[in-house]
């Protein structure tokens, strides 16, 4: 390479990234009395993920002298991590160990945070340059030598006593010195946002990342990471063809098709939306999976929100002949009842189902009973006091034994108090195999449950 004298930069440590790590261990060189240049392709503050810490990173900042302004930020305080699936739930908390160490950290938006360990590096004497750009590497001579170009496209040189790449998954030294070999991993994609959590009450703890397993893929997880601004980080991370696709305003299907996720308009009340929910208001209502140790409020109704033309495309449209052929029969209760009812295919609602069957026929009978005879499955109906499809005509719903249940429009005026004859353990097995329960709506149902992972997989409300 041609390098000019007067555009070469010597430093004792040249650092690729002003991410935690190189800021980080920026501070540490700086107090062995080394002379430290960082540059930086983005502009800070900018958008990052990988925003929830392990105790261990608190044992970095004490070393760089960072650990003052990270704590004085009033970032979200994390004690643990907790897992869903489903119904199921377990929770590990940091701080219940038996070794010396940290057992808290914190849940931070990556921008404030990675700005804030950036100017702290600054400040400990180490040069900082944002938008500047390595493109190039030379390590045959005595001294390795990096060529950069800055914001204006102009390039310069920078020799070194030692190059430390702290880019990440910008991977530049591996890519610029061809030494990137291809992984035999899966290739996985993520989606994921900040929004507005609105989380409240002691159902859900900010102290931990919640890790979410989706229902029917083992490979397909979620995050919500609580910030300390009311806000929370969302994602979900699956290989690239399980996504199909996803940008700002629309839900791409596998074969191109586009849906708004929203109307454009503010979000109504629980009656406008049953009449025009879009795919995000099906999802605003937090189902509470588990037992119920209260009723809903005069507008939970967590999965009664149905958007027509989601459902329509993801198992037809009844009233033209477009899902009586996805259905396959299922013997409900074998040993107890026998006989068969249809069930969608789609999603393998029909084999959950079958699951579920399985194992409420495996119930005592004091408690299996109320399960049969079904009141229904498949119907292509609308449901009467909102005009919108029910989930019985997608075939994705089961109505059990109608002698034991009960129904919002049948309560008399002014009892307040809320009838549930259905027993948790059938409940629970429902849940387990990603049906919701009607009977945990304000307008109850007690004995209609119906097929809506997505719910169980989120009890955060979404903004």
């Amino acid at each position: 390479m041609d390098y000019r004298g007067e555009n070469i930069a010597r430093v004792d440590v040249l650092v690729i990234g002003a991410g935690p790590a190189g800021s980080v261990a920026s501070a540490l060189l700086r107090q062995q009395g080394l002379q430290v240049l960082v540059i930086e392709r983005e502009q800070f503050p900018r958008f990052s993920i990988g925003e929830s810490l392990l105790p261990q990173s608190m044992e970095y900042l004490e070393q760089a002298g960072m650990l003052e302004v990270v704590n004085a930020a009033g970032f979200q305080v994390k004690d643990g991590a907790a897992f869903a699936r489903g119904a199921q739930y377990t929770a590990f908390d940091f701080r219940d160990k038996f070794s010396d160490g940290w057992s808290t950290t914190y849940q931070v938006p990556r921008a404030r945070f990675d700005h804030i360990l950036a100017l702290e590096a600054q400040r400990q004497g180490a040069e900082l340059r944002f938008r500047q750009e390595a493109i190039a590497v030379d390590v045959d001579g005595v001294r390795p030598r990096i060529t950069v170009k800055d914001l204006d496209g102009e390039t310069y040189a920078i020799e070194a006593g030692f190059i430390l790449d702290a880019s990440g998954f910008g991977r530049v030294l591996p890519r610029l010195l061809r030494l990137e070999k291809p992984s035999n991993f899966p290739v996985r994609g993520a989606i994921f946002t900040h929004m507005e959590d609105r989380i409240t009450g002691d159902d859900f703890d900010l102290n931990k990342i919640r890790v979410t397993v989706h229902a029917d893929h083992d490979d397909v997880w979620y995050w919500l990471i609580p910030f300390s601004d009311g806000r929370s980080s969302l994602g979900v991370v699956a290989e690239r063809d399980f996504l199909a696709g996803y940008d700002a305003t629309d839900l791409i299907w596998r074969d191109g098709t586009r849906m708004p996720l929203a109307d454009g308009r503010p979000a109504g009340d629980l009656a406008e939306m049953l009449r025009r929910g879009s795919i995000l208001d099906q999802i605003r209502l937090p189902y509470p999976a588990g037992p119920l140790t209260a009723g809903m409020g005069p507008t939970g109704d967590p999965g009664r929100v149905r958007n027509r033309a989601f459902f329509d495309k993801m198992y037809g449209n009844c009233w033209k002949g477009e899902v009586r052929p996805r259905l396959v029969s299922v013997v409900w209760l074998p040993r107890s009842w026998g006989r068969t009812i249809e069930a969608t295919s789609v999603n393998s609602v029909a084999q959950r189902i079958a699951a579920v069957s399985a194992e409420v026929d495996a119930l005592p009978l004091a408690l299996k009973r109320y399960a049969y005879p079904p009141a229904g499955t498949y119907n292509c109906r609308t449901v009467a006091d909102t005009g919108q499809p029910s989930m019985h005509a997608w075939g994705a719903a089961i109505d059990i034994s109608r002698a034991h249940a009960d129904y919002w429009l049948d309560h008399r005026a002014g009892d307040n108090e809320r009838p549930s004859q259905i027993p948790t353990e059938i409940v629970e097995i429902f849940e387990r195999h990603g049906f919701i329960w009607g009977g945990k709506w304000s307008h109850y149902d007690t004995m209609h449950f119906e097929y809506r992972p997505e719910l169980l997989n989120s009890r955060a409300a979404a903004e």
